[in-house]
């Protein structure tokens, strides 16, 4: 939760953790274990009541060892914290405090293209981030869910994990993942249900929603799942006043946040989440994935058949772009990609028992998958645009590459440019023996420097 709703603010002597939140019985819970203070914020118009909780500086040590451990997308900014910590009231420190308040609000403002460690993912870490960014969508007129999705604007990079992960789903604008049929929204929700804490009203709700036939009791359902998405709790100032006394602090050092929460999510005394879960990046069984592929190929083809299919594998070679070839058969660009690829199959070949193909480098990361697959040219092109550096112009060098893009396009000066200066980044694992340069020497190419005007180039050519 903490990496959708929480932050972390370095500035001059000050290090803060603050967390906001329209469900103050949750912030009083972390109050009373680790101290700090809890605010009433603002209220508009027409909005929830938000709260607020702070805690400061060295107070703030026990609860940042939590989310060292649990944390993913605000990883790197954790461990500047934790580094901050060491210098307050440290004199002769303030030069590398300030070094340390810049690289913290450089990360605040862009969190992508830095490793964090994704192989945390896990149903309880999802569960917390629908908390803090999900939202189920609902048609007021027709009283019914629309879709389903998770925003996150820092790491978009997370939201391509959470849809490799579940295996369904679409990243939409590079910003939010978005899930909208029936048989994938119960899939997911059943997956974080006992996990949740602030929207569990609302997801049990619209789980009796999806399984509910007579239309009277699905109206009722979007009701009251409306009604506790809505719905907004007002504390006086002096009782939060009263949680702010400093003898109901109990602080701990070992407690994990999510032993915490147990009186507010009904789960066992002895249940953890992150590295103290026996359950910690434990993947979906082999049988459970074939049952649920073949569920998710045969629904995400509904619009398409498998004469369709057929048709858009034969244009694979015919230089038609993807999104195109998306538009005219109105489905998904992934989709299509994915046909091409043979990932998605035909019906017909699923119920004969045929398997899709495996995705490439299977036995690495899906961060570095989606890197690989983003790529506007395959490895070997690149390799080949790699050497050229040194020898022609860009804006040469394209003449030499024409249709030789992924599916036959044309390689732009940019996609030169960003394989030149490392921005799009090739893999030691990806190299072998058949490569036409070792992976040694392509970080050498990398790093050689070139003039910007195209006479100075020539010479120095």
């Amino acid at each position: 939760m903490w990496d959708g709703d929480g932050s972390i603010i370095l500035s001059d002597n000050v290090l803060s953790l603050s967390l906001s939140q329209a469900y103050p019985e949750l912030l009083i819970k972390i109050r009373n274990e680790f101290g700090g203070k809890i605010y009433k914020g603002k209220s508009k118009d027409n909005h929830k009541q938000i709260y607020g909780y702070r805690i400061c500086d060295k107070e703030c040590i026990p609860l940042l060892k939590i989310l060292e451990k649990n944390c993913i997308i605000k990883y790197n900014q954790v461990k500047l914290a934790m580094e901050f910590i060491q210098y307050i009231d440290v004199e002769g420190t303030s030069e590398l405090k300030n070094k340390l308040c810049e690289k913290n609000c450089e990360l605040n403002k862009h969190n992508h293209d830095l490793e964090k460690p994704y192989e945390r993912l896990c149903d309880e870490y999802i569960a917390g981030l629908f908390d803090a960014e999900g939202c189920i969508a609902v048609k007021n007129k027709s009283l019914t869910i629309n879709y389903i999705k998770i925003t996150q604007t820092n790491d978009v990079e997370i939201l391509y994990m959470i849809k490799e992960y579940f295996d369904f789903g679409d990243v939409i604008d590079d910003e939010k993942w978005c899930i909208g049929r029936k048989n994938e929204w119960l899939y997911f929700l059943k997956t974080i249900e006992e996990f949740l804490i602030v929207k569990k009203e609302q997801v049990e709700y619209a789980i009796k929603y999806i399984e509910e036939d007579k239309k009277e009791t699905k109206n009722e359902l979007i009701l009251k799942l409306q009604e506790a998405k809505h719905r907004s709790e007002n504390i006086d100032k002096q009782i939060l006043d009263k949680y702010n006394v400093e003898d109901t602090i109990k602080k701990t050092n070992s407690k994990n946040l999510s032993v915490i929460m147990n009186s507010l999510v009904n789960k066992k005394e002895n249940w953890n989440v992150g590295e103290d879960n026996p359950n910690h990046g434990k993947k979906l069984s082999e049988e459970i994935k074939e049952k649920m592929g073949k569920s998710i190929s045969l629904s995400k083809k509904r619009k398409l058949s498998d004469e369709d299919i057929d048709k858009i594998r034969d244009l694979k070679n015919s230089g038609k772009k993807q999104i195109d070839i998306a538009k005219e058969y109105g489905v998904n660009r992934e989709i299509i990609r994915r046909i091409w690829n043979n990932t998605m199959i035909k019906k017909s070949e699923i119920r004969e028992g045929k398997k899709a193909d495996k995705k490439e480098f299977s036995n690495v990361s899906p961060v570095l998958r989606m890197s690989i697959g983003k790529r506007k040219v395959i490895f070997e092109v690149a390799i080949q645009i790699m050497i050229k550096k040194g020898y022609d112009y860009s804006t040469e060098i394209v003449k030499d590459f024409v249709g030789k893009g992924r599916d036959g396009m044309n390689v732009s000066i940019d996609t030169i440019k960003n394989l030149w200066s490392g921005k799009t980044k090739l893999y030691d694992f990806e190299f072998n023996e058949e490569s036409e340069i070792t992976y040694e020497k392509y970080l050498e190419i990398i790093k050689m420097k070139l003039p910007k005007k195209k006479s100075e180039y020539l010479k120095y050519c």
